[in-house]
């Protein structure tokens, strides 16, 4: 899932940008930028991304106005807020509106990395194909053997 899935970092700050962007590159992620939410919005119209990391802090408009409008036009894209300023409240804001994830700056490399492939990994179970979805469900309460797809010798 790592080298396939795509990420949009999201944040005014050029080095937070690159420092994101270079941790995830060498985790094997294909990774874009952008400086604020109105830049975020319009990468969003042209690409998919199955990640947005967004700073909440920014100066054309919060990362929680961006975090409403990708859950409304994009629900299954993941989406991870983070932050320098938080208060006890932040963390409760981010999981109502959504968010996947949540994590304060400074972090370090490996924290978000965890984060990250957490996140991937509940998309991919979450976003699979209604009809493999069934097929799983129904072999396993049926006995079919899924490789053959016959019914399981007792």
């Amino acid at each position: 899932m790592k080298s396939r899935a795509r990420v949009l970092i999201v944040d005014d700050e050029a080095l937070m940008r690159r420092l994101v962007r270079s941790i995830l590159i060498k985790e094997g992620y294909f990774v874009a930028q952008a400086s604020g939410v109105e830049d975020a919005l319009a990468k969003l119209k042209k690409s998919h991304f199955d990640i947005v990391i967004t700073d909440i802090c920014m100066p054309d408009s919060d990362g929680f106005d961006l975090l409403t409008a990708v859950k409304k036009n994009h629900p299954d894209t993941g989406v991870i807020v983070m932050t320098g300023f938080g208060d006890a409240s932040t963390p409760d804001q981010a999981r109502t509106l959504g968010a996947d994830e949540y994590f304060t700056k400074p972090f370090n490399e490996r924290e978000i990395t965890v984060i990250v492939e957490r996140v991937c990994w509940r998309r991919m179970v979450t976003n699979r194909p209604a009809s493999t979805q069934s097929r799983l469900d129904i072999s396993s309460m049926m006995g079919t053997n899924t490789v053959l797809g016959e019914p399981a010798k007792s």
